[in-house]
This record gives structure tokens, sequence and C-alpha cells, in this order.
């Protein structure tokens, strides 16, 4: 293969394969993020969930007072 041949193919291949590898890496950069976002509202998520069933579980009490004293009455 002569340097005029190995020339024309990285002029007519090279771009392409800049913009392959500029796109994978955008696209892994973008999933990353992405990722790293579902994590921190999935921790958020589950902390709203306990806090609701304490509430949930208070009321549950509350309601089970206010039938406990009806019923003696």
């Amino acid at each position: 293969m002569d340097l005029s041949a190995l020339s024309s193919l990285i002029s007519a291949v090279g771009f392409p394969i800049v913009c392959f590898g500029a796109s994978a890496w955008y696209v892994k950069y973008r999933e990353d993020k992405n990722d790293t976002k579902i994590e921190n509202l999935t921790i958020m998520h589950d902390e709203e969930n306990k806090r609701m069933v304490e509430a949930l579980n208070n009321n549950t009490l509350a309601l089970q007072k206010l039938t406990d004293m009806l019923g003696k009455g």
C-alpha cells in the first residue's frame, strides 16, 4: 500500500470514525448522568415512602384509639 492510498483511506474513513467516537462518548456521558439522576430519585422516593408509611401508621393508631373510646361509651 503506497502513501497516497493510505492518505486517501484516512481522509475517507477518518472523519466518520472520529464522529462515531465522539457520539459514543456523548451517549455514555448522558447515560452516566441519567443513572446518577435515577439513583438520586430512587433514594428520595424511598425516603418519601418511609414518611408516608409512618404517617399512615400514626393515623391507624389514632383511629384505633378513637374506636376504642367510642366503644367504651
